[in-house]
């Protein structure tokens, strides 16, 4: 999820105004970033981050959380693929 998706999200839960508030910005400001045309600085990027309840991970960690999933995927397929072999 990128920072403006969180925002839109947000915003869809809050309103506009009611997370500009909450972040301690104008609205404008927010309004301004989301349209990546504007900055926010850090202090209200972390209590985004906080009210969103996200928070930020390096992207090869990311990788290796996704290949985690595709290998227990594979597992489970393969081991209900097995058990239907075994009922037959």
């Amino acid at each position: 999820m990128t920072f403006r998706d969180l925002i839109t999200d947000l915003i869809s839960k809050h309103g506009q105004g009611t997370l500009a508030d909450k972040l301690g910005i104008d609205a404008s400001i927010l309004s301004k970033f989301r349209s990546g045309e504007g900055a926010i600085k850090l202090g209200p990027l972390e209590a985004l981050l906080k009210i969103g309840d996200a928070g930020v991970r390096p992207e090869s960690e990311i990788k290796k959380l996704e290949d985690a999933f595709e290998i227990a995927t594979d597992l489970w397929k393969a081991a209900k693929n097995h058990n239907k072999v075994d009922k037959k």
